[in-house]
């Protein structure tokens, strides 16, 4: 099972409907220090679509709808963990969830706005 620990940070741009991501995850405790990625996504009513992509830890893609995110995706590159579905909650500026990888082992994902 694997565990990694480490910081993420993600700046998001709202450009009405688009939005745009980048940022970093820690993966200092797997011997890889921060890694970065992007993001981008639409808004359409009170859903979001968004699509994620980073070259170590992989892409994926998923939906906010009102209080509930949900989606999937493929860790590949140097970590090749496989395919993996999440899904969580957003209370206030918080946003939780679990990361379920399909070869065994999940994570929890916790990230609040500042």
């Amino acid at each position: 099972m694997f565990g990694p620990t480490g910081t993420l940070d993600v700046t998001i741009t709202q450009s009405s409907p688009d939005l745009s991501a980048t940022g970093t995850i820690g993966l200092s405790s797997l011997g890889l220090g921060n890694e970065t990625g992007t993001g981008s996504g639409t808004v359409s009513g009170d859903t979001v679509t968004f699509t994620f992509n980073s070259p170590t830890v992989g892409s994926g893609n998923g939906t906010v709808t009102g209080t509930s995110i949900s989606g999937s995706g493929t860790v590949g590159g140097v970590l090749m963990f496989g395919d993996f579905t999440f899904s969580g909650t957003i209370s206030g500026e918080t946003i939780s969830g679990t990361f379920n990888f399909t070869t065994g082992g999940a994570g929890i994902a916790s990230v609040t706005r500042q």
